[in-house]
């Protein structure tokens, strides 16, 4: 039976040609938000019904901005959480996050057939009769694998995969033990995939656990890990692999201390055993640390974070040839002292197609994107910023095609769409 969506949410969509733009001078937790949604846009909902899993498929009508925040607050509300770009075996982009309707909050993906999002239709994912979020996506290399939770009080891992067929079934979750509650994070590395989350303790202390999976999702066994002493403050962020090295960056709490150190975690059994690396390139005496990301480019390990300069974090770049043995790059990042002081951020996060680096940085206030070729100099992308304020909201997520497509995902906002050089797509009348 159709029935007709008001859908909320929001969606970057950047159309940048690295050729074009690389001599420019010019990244724990995502619960859904309980915000109010701001603005809303029409959308058509079709159902139909798996074997596997039940599957609502919405199809957006070309993407249309309003500004008129508070209309219909009782409209579902999209949560995107993770993207994956288009490759050559998967043609459009796949966002994976959550939508609310009412009191509901069901694990959904988004996916598009081009490498536009004008044709985006969500699939619901999670189970109908209590809450349930995506929070990673990650293609295995035998499908693509989301990961997430179930449940409100008393969180269980969620695994969805996607097949062939482009059905997406739930997967046993037994393997993640009886005190795993949520999946943060889900990476590939060199045909291992790595899941991050949560287990909780007997005596109520929540804990990091990393588990492996070669079977895309079929079976996961838990990996070990160098706490540093300090299990309950370590926030693990990203992950990148150079051959049979895996890297692991993250950051934690000192203890007793206000401020937080940074290290890289390095696994070279092939994600079964990871371990802290203590390098001089992270020591930054008294001041705050956090690695935030992490990529591979020309053959090393680039990780992207900040290191705080008084009261605020000024964005940093770090690379490594064996994941060993780090050289802090003392990179420079565009500034514009004219709008807000770039100074005051860290770099959140960094991908790459290959051919140009992609970093960004996200807060309340601001939002900024650079790229480089080289990791040591950072342009902007030109038009990014020119956006309204209000438009410059935290940002979630950021993949990068190989055609040099940009999209950032994060917001609960109407969807909308840049074209080429981060302008507006003319609205239309959806």
């Amino acid at each position: 039976m159709a029935r007709r969506w008001r859908l909320v949410g929001l969606l970057f969509l950047a159309a940048w040609i690295v050729a074009a733009c690389s001599g420019s001078d010019s990244s724990q937790e995502a619960s859904p938000p309980e915000d109010e949604a701001e603005e809303t846009a029409e959308a058509t909902t079709t159902t139909t019904t798996t074997t596997t899993t039940t599957t609502t498929t919405t199809t957006l009508p070309p993407l249309l901005q309003i500004d008129a925040p508070g209309i219909a607050n009782s409209a579902p509300t999209m949560f995107q959480n993770d993207l994956l770009a288009p490759n050559d075996s998967r043609p459009g982009w796949t966002v994976a996050g959550t939508l609310q309707d009412g009191p509901q909050f069901t694990a959904t993906v988004w996916e598009t057939s081009s490498t536009t999002f004008a044709d985006a239709v969500s699939i619901a994912v999670g189970p109908d009769d209590v809450d349930s979020t995506l929070r990673s996506l990650v293609d295995s290399g035998s499908g693509l694998l989301a990961v997430g939770d179930v449940g409100v009080a008393e969180r269980t891992p969620l695994v969805v995969r996607r097949d062939d067929s482009g059905t997406w079934t739930s997967l046993d979750a037994s393997d993640f033990g009886d005190e795993a509650r949520t999946l943060f994070q889900a990476y590939n590395l060199d045909g291992v995939t790595i899941a991050i989350g949560n287990i909780e303790l007997p005596d109520g202390a929540v804990i990091n656990g990393i588990w492996l999976t070669e079977d895309a999702g079929d079976s996961w066994t838990a990996a070990s890990f160098d706490d540093l002493g300090v299990p309950e403050e370590i926030f693990f962020t990203d992950a990148a692999a150079l051959g049979d090295t895996f890297v692991l960056t993250g950051w934690y709490q000192v203890p007793g201390e206000v401020r937080t150190a940074a290290l890289p975690w390095v696994s070279t059994d092939r994600g079964q055993t990871w371990v802290a690396v203590e390098d001089s390139a992270f020591d930054v005496g008294t001041e705050s640390i956090q690695l935030n990301g992490v990529t591979t480019f020309d053959d090393r390990f680039v990780a992207t974070g900040g290191v705080a300069v008084g009261q605020e974090f000024a964005p940093e770049v770090w690379t490594s040839a064996d994941g060993a043995t780090w050289t802090r790059a003392s990179a420079t990042f565009a500034d514009d002292e004219t709008r807000f002081d770039t100074q005051g951020l860290r770099a959140v996060g960094v991908r790459t197609n290959g051919t140009t680096l992609v970093a960004y940085s996200s807060s309340p206030w601001e939002t900024n994107i650079w790229s480089s070729t080289d990791g040591q100099t950072w342009s902007f992308l030109d038009g990014f910023r020119d956006l309204r304020p209000s438009q410059m909201i935290p940002v979630n997520q950021m993949d990068v095609a190989s055609d040099g497509t940009v999209a950032v995902i994060g917001g609960n906002r109407t969807p909308f769409t840049f074209g080429a050089s981060w302008n507006k797509v003319a609205d239309s009348d959806a």
